[in-house]
């Protein structure tokens, strides 16, 4: 018998990469001595900065033994500096978790242009920060109900929602587009076979992150490959750890492929009811903001409203469910930078920048937006 999933409870400008080759990214190196170390591994210098150090465009993969030369001070990314415009989206102030990851600050660097695949229940295009966003819309259910949920459009307002539009807040990756794979029916629950072909299909049709706020108890052959098949395309796969405040593990997330998301809270602490590591076994990887965030709830008619709603468009909900996406717009954010060289760089980046919090609980820490487009890992 399958498993069903539940729901779990619920500028913008790239780095300076004109004048570098394809995959590579340009830097600041500080030299003792010459330069010739950068040309040996496949770089250019670009230009003298100050007395002792240069910029310089070179290969991502040669970054680890550029710092490791006895030539070399330090390496650090060549970052770009804009006008300080302010965001004014009305209720930005309300999103602690932005502020937390420095999702703002990593703007200035990526916005994020990329497409995220929301397996979920479905999300409401019409809402006006996420209208035009969405590429394509694929049902994988057999619902025939005629309401669907709200957790989708809620999840896609975290990853991606408009900013600096006047509107309600913003999302972690404001570039990044929506590719609605509906997986979860209006109860909130589908089938492994369901998130295992929105998985596949996303990264098929070109997503270079599924997020998956969802999972189930039980380890599947169908779940596993659907996360390893996205995997295989290209794909960085963000899951939920899951809301039974215990360490029992949820699939799709503990599977290795995934980047499994546990929940944070406003101090940085772990949220009571997020799943988290035991003692021998490490599968939770990260943890994200996930108590009382504010974004997205549908305005279209089809879709049911939290019993709360104040019929405004948004409204605040906790779970690692709300977690899932910072990961994943943080995925996006770094698919769009010149540290994004293919899924594995990327999960490198935001596994390896990470704030060193909640490590008793989480394998790497809670992530960090700027770091992970700034800092070469």
């Amino acid at each position: 018998m399958r498993s069903r999933h539940s729901a779990l409870a619920v500028f913008i400008v790239a780095l300076a990469a004109s004048v570098a080759q394809a995959g590579d990214i340009r830097v600041v190196v500080g030299v003792r001595g010459d330069s010739d170390v950068i040309s040996q591994l496949g770089g250019r210098v670009l230009y003298a900065v100050g007395s002792d150090a240069v910029a310089a465009s070179i290969p991502a993969e040669a970054i680890a033994a550029l710092r490791r030369a006895r030539q070399v001070a330090y390496v650090e990314v060549d970052q770009v500096v804009t006008m300080s415009m302010a965001v004014n989206d009305p209720r930005s102030p309300e999103q602690w978790g932005l502020a937390r990851v420095q999702a703002p600050e990593a703007w200035d660097v990526s916005a994020g242009g990329v497409t995220i695949a929301i397996c979920d229940t479905g999300v409401d295009e019409a809402h006006p920060d996420l209208v035009g966003k969405e590429t394509a819309s694929v049902d994988w259910t057999t619902d025939t109900s005629a309401t669907r949920h709200y957790h989708g459009t809620h999840v896609a307002g975290i990853a991606a929602a408009a900013t600096n539009n006047a509107l309600g807040g913003a999302g972690t990756a404001p570039g990044a587009l929506i590719l609605d794979e509906r997986v979860l029916d209006s109860t909130g629950a589908g089938y492994d076979s369901w998130v295992a072909n929105g998985m596949r299909d996303g990264a098929a049709r070109g997503a270079r992150v599924v997020n998956a706020s969802l999972g189930g108890r039980f380890s599947s052959t169908t779940g596993q490959q659907g996360v390893d098949d996205a995997w295989a395309a290209g794909a960085v796969v963000c899951c939920a750890a899951g809301n039974s405040g215990n360490t029992t593990k949820t699939y799709p997330g503990a599977y290795a492929n995934a980047i499994a998301v546990a929940a944070s809270t406003e101090t940085d602490g772990l949220a009571s009811f997020s799943n988290r590591n035991g003692r021998k076994d490490a599968w939770v990887d990260v943890a994200a903001p996930g108590t009382n965030i504010l974004s997205t709830l549908p305005v279209s008619p089809n879709y049911a409203k939290p019993s709360k709603y104040d019929g405004s468009g948004y409204g605040k909900l906790s779970g690692t469910s709300m977690s899932t996406p910072f990961a994943s717009g943080i995925a996006a954010l770094v698919w769009a930078s010149p540290l994004g060289a293919d899924n594995a760089a990327v999960r490198r980046q935001i596994e390896g920048n990470c704030d060193g919090v909640l490590l008793t609980y989480v394998a790497k820490g809670r992530v960090n937006a700027l770091k992970a487009v700034t800092v070469p890992k």
